[in-house]
């Protein structure tokens, strides 16, 4: 939704965070390789990859080192985006977003609003795909 306001350096660490958010839960869903696929067609990335080329903690301390408050947050949205893809959001994902919202000094309250609206957008999108193919 956002991703084309981060900087190139930005887009790579992030699709870095992405993949670790994928597999936070040893469960690389099908559904977050497709979000990982319009994540790099926004981003403009070609080839499409599926492993990270920096680990979780370099790739969260160089975008805390390069990115504003809102950039992290949209960061923080898209990666939450990615691990409710599934309809899945366990206790690892749990985990690892709360690993990255305590290095980024984002509040609890500000993810659970992240979820709430994703889940509001997520409704929407059926209803109007109801509405359209129905």
């Amino acid at each position: 939704m956002y991703l084309n306001k981060l900087s190139d350096g930005q887009k790579g660490l992030f699709l870095d965070l992405s993949i670790h958010a994928a597999k936070a839960n040893n469960d690389f869903a099908e559904e977050e390789k497709a979000y990982i696929e319009q994540y790099c067609a926004e981003m403009q990335i070609s080839p499409v990859r599926y492993e990270s080329n920096n680990d979780f903690d370099h790739a969260v301390d160089r975008l805390i080192e390069i990115s504003t408050q809102s950039e992290l947050k949209i960061i923080a949205l898209e990666l939450t985006a990615l691990m409710l893809a599934d309809n899945n959001y366990d206790e690892l994902e749990q985990k690892f977003m709360a690993k990255l919202l305590s290095k980024t000094g984002l509040s609890g309250g500000e993810h659970e609003k992240m979820i709430e609206l994703l889940h509001n957008l997520s409704g929407i999108y059926d209803e109007i795909n109801n509405l359209i193919f129905n």
